[in-house]
């Protein structure tokens, strides 16, 4: 990512960012603040995870919470008071989800946190049918991505 100096300035200026309401914008706005500088995430790292859940809570685009469980990965000690809510909302996003490639994306993030063990117990059994279930229905492509995280 490569910005000007002037675009820097401008990303930084703090009266433009308390102007903006659009939670899209903020959480992009937010991350890019975060990779520019490492130094912002005591500043930041809050602020573009709750930004990233609000935005996928209003348009239930499954990038948005998988980018949001991956900035938990990134900072876990500035979430460890919210590990088990955070892994309840997640972890009912992901019976919700019907794309097996989305589930498989999320199921690397909760792994990455939470360890390969938890969500073992907590998804193995429901992974089981829904290999069953695309093996049945001859869809091997969603069959292969719930293979994958249970081998």
């Amino acid at each position: 990512m490569y910005f000007t100096e002037n675009e820097i300035d401008l990303l930084g200026d703090k009266n433009t960012i308390n102007r903006i309401e659009n939670k899209e914008v903020l959480a992009r706005w937010f991350d890019v603040m975060l990779t520019l500088n490492k130094k912002n995430i005591k500043v930041y790292i809050n602020s573009v995870h709750e930004a990233y859940m609000m935005v996928y809570s209003a348009n239930n685009e499954m990038h948005y919470i998988i980018r949001s469980i991956a900035l938990v990965k990134y900072a876990k000690n500035f979430f460890k008071n919210e590990f088990e809510v955070i892994f309840d909302k997640v972890k009912k996003v992901f019976f919700e989800c019907t794309s097996a490639y989305y589930q498989q994306l999320i199921l690397i993030e909760l792994i990455s946190i939470y360890g390969e063990t938890r969500c073992q117990v907590e998804f193995n059994e429901y992974i089981e049918q829904k290999i069953n279930h695309f093996s049945t229905n001859k869809d091997f492509r969603s069959a292969r991505f719930c293979i994958r995280y249970y081998s």
